[in-house]
């Protein structure tokens, strides 16, 4: 049999295929200690042989018998803390009583240093404070020694010369030095694999917890993507209308109106731009009325109706076009108007419906995988937060109302495309939490070196069982194909990239507000 063969039988001797990784070196590091014990016992056997000591060569012979039961019995009912525990206090007191035998400190070369290897083993408890008795008793054994001393030396003598006596002496320091040495090494470098093969596990398990939670909701992520596509679906559907009824009004208007005329409606069209502003339900209704007087003073039906148009085509009053041309042509003009600013929000919107499928596709990569490593920008907070807005747009009608209050203020420094998906999420989340009815209010103001955002919903709140839970991994309160319940996680993790932070605070009736900290861009 090879010394490798032996070794490993000595490092499975006791192992469960139950035990963990922390178990099995207690274990191995208790076996080791029982072997270094018994190896002193068996060379100071022999050294009492040697000097015709045959009586006192009992106590170390009927240590290593003592230490076999011990292992036997250990295999045969697997107790391995009595076990450890009646081996430890083997190899701490028969030293001493050892020694006593022998006639003393200078006879007996101080043996009782051996009992420092059960003071090693002891580290196997894994029980600082069971380890700490177990040094006093140590201590107190030692200071004992020293008032038994004189004692002992006169009345077992073993007729060792000087040199024979500091011989043994150097060798018990020798050997005990070399085995405690080893066995600490021992358990600090088994530890430390351990505590690295922990780390490894758990990593593979959150890996597969994600995986197996993005499974289970297949679903909703199959929503989250289906939304942004059924918006690029029904925006081109709209376009094969708009396409053909463009050119029937545009036709039109050019045989009804003169070369001026011609020319001012081109320049309305060409230098008109839309708003970037999100513009608030009430806002929005305030608008209408006052363009809809304005029409009425013109003579026009259905003037509401014209009045929306033209407030959905960013303009707040009636161009001075429109009043030089008869009703029946103005009502064509406001529709050619709003087709043609129509067209472009809905290439608009195709555009962020693309982006947010994107977003989405590559949410899902940082959350399985980790935070994009994208360069860090200067982000305005009103593009970024009203860009938002606009997506969601056609979800807030007239039962949602947005308040948005983000003055102008210094650039925060981050991944602009995360931050948008920050959001993206906190928005999507109020909505959904007041069932698309009620108000959101959006405020950010400067706080030192940071920039702090607060999203406030008027929904029920969120349940206190969960609110311990809702900024961990997977946590949803949502029905199956509401979200993915990846969100607030991911959110948190981003932000936190950011180095922001993110928090909230939640009443239930009463709504919920999250807070949002970015740090201040270093642009001038």
């Amino acid at each position: 049999m090879q010394i490798k063969d032996v070794l490993g039988a000595i490092n499975r001797f006791g192992i469960s295929p139950e035990d963990d990784f922390l178990t099995k070196n207690r274990k191995r590091f208790a076996m080791y200690g029982g072997l270094a014990m018994s190896f002193g016992a068996l060379m100071w056997g022999i050294i009492c042989l040697y000097f015709g000591m045959y009586e006192k060569s009992i106590i170390p012979f009927f240590f290593i018998l003592l230490s076999l039961f011990n292992l036997l019995y250990f295999r045969k009912i697997n107790k391995f803390e009595s076990a450890v525990l009646s081996q430890t206090f083997f190899a701490l007191i028969l030293p001493f009583g050892f020694q006593w035998h022998l006639g003393g400190f200078s006879a007996s070369g101080c043996v009782m240093l051996w009992g420092l290897v059960s003071l090693a083993v002891s580290l196997s408890f894994n029980d600082l404070r069971l380890s700490s008795i177990w040094l006093i008793v140590y201590l107190v054994l030692t200071v004992v020694s020293g008032f038994l001393d004189s004692y002992v030396v006169r009345n077992a003598d073993p007729g060792l010369t000087h040199q024979s006596e500091l011989f043994l002496l150097m060798l018990n320091i020798l050997l005990v030095s070399v085995f405690v040495s080893i066995l600490i090494m021992f358990f600090v470098s088994e530890n430390k694999k351990s505590y690295q093969a922990l780390e490894r596990s758990k990593m593979q398990l959150i890996q597969s917890e994600r995986l197996a939670a993005l499974g289970t909701l297949s679903a909703g992520i199959a929503h989250e993507i289906n939304t942004p596509l059924a918006t690029i679906k029904a925006v081109a559907e709209e376009e094969t209308i708009y396409g053909r009824d463009i050119f029937k009004r545009f036709f039109k208007i050019i045989h009804a109106v003169n070369n001026d005329q011609l020319e001012q409606i081109g320049q309305l069209i060409l230098e008109h731009t839309l708003k970037k502003d999100f513009l608030s339900t009430p806002e929005e209704r305030r608008r209408i009325s006052e363009l809809t007087v304005e029409l009425e003073k013109l003579g026009m039906s259905n003037p509401r109706n014209y009045a929306s148009k033209l407030v959905r085509s960013d303009f707040f009053s009636v161009p001075d076009v429109l009043k030089s041309l008869p009703n029946v042509l103005v009502t064509d003009l406001i529709d050619l108007l709003y087709i043609v600013f129509q067209r472009e929000k809905n290439f608009g919107m195709m555009l962020s419906a693309t982006e947010k499928a994107s977003r989405i596709v590559r949410a899902l990569k940082v959350y399985i995988h980790n935070p994009s490593e994208s360069s860090v920008e200067n982000i305005d907070l009103y593009d970024s937060i009203s860009s938002v807005l606009f997506i969601y747009s056609s979800l807030m009608k007239e039962e949602v109302e947005v308040k948005l209050d983000v003055p102008e203020l210094p650039k925060v420094s981050g991944y602009k495309d995360q931050l948008s998906l920050v959001w993206t999420n906190l928005i999507m989340n109020a909505l959904q939490a007041m069932e698309f009815k009620g108000t959101i209010e959006i405020k950010a103001a400067k706080l030192d070196k940071f920039i702090r955002v607060s999203i406030r919903d008027t929904g029920p709140g969120i349940d206190p069982s969960v609110q311990d839970m809702i900024l961990k991994d997977i946590v949803t309160t949502k029905s199956s194909g509401e979200g993915t319940g990846i969100g607030l996680s991911l959110v948190k993790k981003m932000i936190e990239s950011q180095l922001g932070r993110i928090w909230f605070e939640s009443e239930p009736g009463k709504g919920t507000t999250f807070f949002v900290e970015l740090p201040v861009s270093s642009e001038k």
